[in-house]
């Protein structure tokens, strides 16, 4: 079943963030799958979607004069997504530190986008129409990639750790919503 969300919908509990990825030409290699560091990418786009749903656009984050560095990223793949594939990433909080905080992910494709004609299947379709409203919850299908991010808070002018406080500790509350799938 697909679930919906907004910008000013709360965060689903208990489950992880997801945002649909439609694969572009320009994702793919000279083999015809995603490149590898696509990845990290597409894990990139489900952390700032992410963000956005919690109330706080990157933007947002940066105007308050903190950023928020990956200081380490792993990627593991498991099947290789293809030009036009329509992949689910999830994504959950993993730890929050003192100043760092720390995320998993997954990559999937979605099942039965397509029908043997080329044409979108009722789950497809419903899938396309929830990515075009921006948000879907895990529909099954193929394990294609699952990693790990883990970013330092530092302030923008000196780069140097932020404690998480305040704002950002409002903001870290939010994401533990964000669990490992089950």
């Amino acid at each position: 079943m697909l679930h919906f969300a907004t910008m000013h919908a709360p965060l689903p509990a208990a489950g992880p963030f997801h945002t649909p990825i439609r694969v572009r030409y320009a994702d793919t290699d000279a083999a015809g799958v995603v490149y590898y560091a696509n990845y990290l990418v597409y894990f990139e786009v489900a952390r700032v979607e992410a963000l956005r749903v919690a109330g706080m656009p990157i933007t947002e984050v940066e105007r308050r004069g903190v950023t928020l560095p990956a200081v380490s990223a792993t990627c593991t793949y498991h099947s290789p997504a293809r030009l036009d594939d329509l992949l689910d990433v999830a994504m959950w909080t993993e730890h929050i530190g003192r100043a760092s905080f720390g995320f998993g992910y997954e990559v999937r494709r979605v099942a039965d986008d397509e029908g043997a004609s080329g044409q979108p299947t009722a789950v497809g379709a419903a899938v396309g129409a929830a990515a075009a409203a921006g948000r879907f919850a895990a529909v099954a299908g193929t394990l294609i990639a699952s990693g790990a991010t883990r970013h330092a808070v530092v302030a923008r002018d000196t780069m140097r750790p932020v404690r998480i406080e305040g704002w950002i500790a409002e903001l870290m509350a939010r994401a533990q919503e964000w669990r490992p799938p089950s």
